[in-house]
């Protein structure tokens, strides 16, 4: 007598169909993981290029702003802008002259004007 664990059975015709099915959504899931990643790899490209261009557009500002202070260029909405510029920057002198502490022996409130108080600038922020 023959046992049937002797002879391999003959695949039935919905295991081939399941083993089908799986074989295409295992490609497909490949090739979507593939795109996923270089996708990926895009954007953080596209991240890195647009910080790098913000960082120049940063730049050219600051160097406008410094060539307008020298007499180099002029041009009306430049003054504008360059105007709240100096008031931001007025404004953070004032703001961190409120954060000084009077018990602090640096400061003295007596011998020195605001501006002084606040010690310098951050006008060497805006060099590029």
């Amino acid at each position: 007598m023959t046992s049937s664990i002797d002879k391999p059975k003959p695949p039935s015709p919905l295991a081939d169909v399941l083993q089908d099915a799986l074989r295409r959504l295992l490609g497909e899931s490949q090739r979507r993981l593939t795109r996923a990643k270089d996708d990926g790899r895009v954007m953080l490209r596209v991240r890195q290029v647009q910080r790098d261009r913000d960082a120049l557009w940063i730049r050219m500002g600051k160097t406008a702003y410094h060539l307008m202070d020298d007499g180099e260029i002029r041009h009306v909405s430049l003054d504008k802008v360059r105007e709240k510029i100096d008031e931001l920057d007025g404004e953070l002198r004032h703001l961190r002259a409120s954060l000084r502490d009077p018990a602090d022996p640096s400061f003295d409130d007596a011998s020195s004007s605001s501006a002084e108080a606040v010690g310098p600038t951050d006008d060497t922020a805006h060099r590029p």
